[in-house]
C-alpha cells in the first residue's frame, strides 16, 4: 500500500487526500471560506459544518423522533438515547456495549493488551485513538478548530464539547429530570444522585463514592501518599490541581480575570465568588439610582 508522507514532519498517510489537509496545519493554509462570514477553514468538513450555522440547515434527523443536527456526531450521540440495546458483554464483568469496538477495548483493560506504540517514545496503549492524540503531544498538532472562534484542540470530542458553549446545545438529557448537559459524563454522574450509585470503593474502606477521582484521592488518605511536589520548596500534594494552584504563591501567577473589573485571582474558585459579589453590588446600586 502507498504511503504518503508529510513533507513539513514526516507523518504518513494512506490516503493523499487526509496528507494535504494535514500540511495545512503547517502552511495555515485555509481554503475554504464561507460565504456568509470572513471565517475560512482548511477541511472542508468543517467549512461545511460552519456555513449550517449560517443557513440554519440540519440534515440529520435523529430516527426515533422528529429532532434534528447540523452534525452528523450529534445525531448519533442523541440516537443512543433512544436505543437501550447493549449486545455486547464483557467476559470479565456484567459491563455490556452499543457497539462492538467500545466493547473490545473495554476487555482490553482486563487483559491488560497495548498493541498501539508511540512512534516519538516507548508509550504504549490500549486504543489506537489514544495512541494518535498522545502523538500530538509530540508534534503539537491540534487539528480541531472551533468554528465559532479560534481555539484549536488535540481531541476532536474536546472541540465538539467546546462548541457547545457557543451553541448552547445540551444532548445529554437525565432519565430521572428534565436537567440536560454538555457532555455524556456529566449526565451519567447527574443521574448517580438520582439512583443512589457509588460504583467506587475505596480498597482500605468501606467507603464508597459517585465518581472514580474523588475515590482515587480518599485512597491516598489512608496511603499518605503525596505524588504531586512543588517545584518551589518542599511541600507535597495528594492532588495536581492542589499543587499547580500552591506554586501560583511562588510565581505570583493570577490567571482568573474578573469580567467586571480588573482584579485578578490564582484561584477559580476565588473569582467566581468575587464575581458575584460584583454583580450584586451593581444590581443593587442600580435599584437605588432609579
Amino acid at each position: 500500500m502507498k504511503e504518503f508522507k508529510c513533507q513539513y514532519c514526516g507523518k504518513t498517510f494512506n490516503i493523499k487526500q487526509n496528507c494535504i489537509v494535514h500540511e495545512r496545519i503547517h502552511t495555515g493554509e485555509k481554503p475554504y471560506k464561507c460565504q456568509y462570514c470572513d471565517k475560512a477553514f482548511a477541511k472542508p468538513c468543517d467549512f461545511v459544518n460552519h456555513e449550517r450555522i449560517h443557513t440554519g440547515e440540519k440534515p440529520y434527523k435523529c430516527q426515533y423522533c422528529n429532532k434534528a443536527f447540523s452534525k452528523k456526531c450529534n445525531c448519533n450521540v442523541h440516537e443512543k438515547n433512544h436505543s437501550e440495546e447493549k449486545p455486547f458483554k464483557c467476559q470479565f464483568c456484567d459491563k455490556k456495549f452499543i457497539q462492538q469496538r467500545d466493547y473490545i477495548r473495554h476487555e482490553r483493560i482486563h487483559t491488560g493488551e497495548k498493541t498501539y506504540k508511540c512512534q516519538y517514545c516507548d508509550k504504549t496503549f490500549i486504543r489506537k485513538d489514544h495512541c494518535s492524540v498522545h502523538e500530538k503531544i509530540h508534534t503539537g498538532e491540534k487539528p480541531y478548530e472551533c468554528q465559532y472562534c479560534n481555539k484549536a484542540f488535540i481531541i476532536k470530542q474536546n472541540c465538539i464539547v467546546h462548541e457547545r458553549v457557543h451553541t448552547g446545545e445540551k444532548p445529554y438529557e437525565c432519565q430521572y429530570c428534565d436537567q440536560k448537559f454538555t457532555q455524556q459524563w456529566d449526565c451519567v454522574i447527574h443521574e448517580r444522585i438520582h439512583t443512589g450509585g457509588k460504583p467506587y470503593k475505596c480498597q482500605h474502606c468501606d467507603k464508597a463514592f459517585n465518581r472514580k477521582h474523588n475515590c482515587i484521592v480518599h485512597e491516598k488518605s489512608h496511603t499518605g501518599e503525596k505524588p504531586y511536589k512543588c517545584q518551589y520548596c518542599d511541600k507535597k500534594f495528594t492532588q495536581q490541581c492542589n499543587c499547580v494552584i500552591h506554586e501560583r504563591i511562588h510565581t505570583g501567577e493570577k490567571p482568573y480575570k474578573c469580567q467586571y473589573c480588573n482584579k485578578t485571582y490564582n484561584r477559580k474558585y476565588s473569582c467566581i465568588v468575587h464575581e458575584k459579589i460584583t454583580l450584586e453590588r451593581n444590581h443593587t446600586n442600580a435599584n437605588i439610582v432609579i
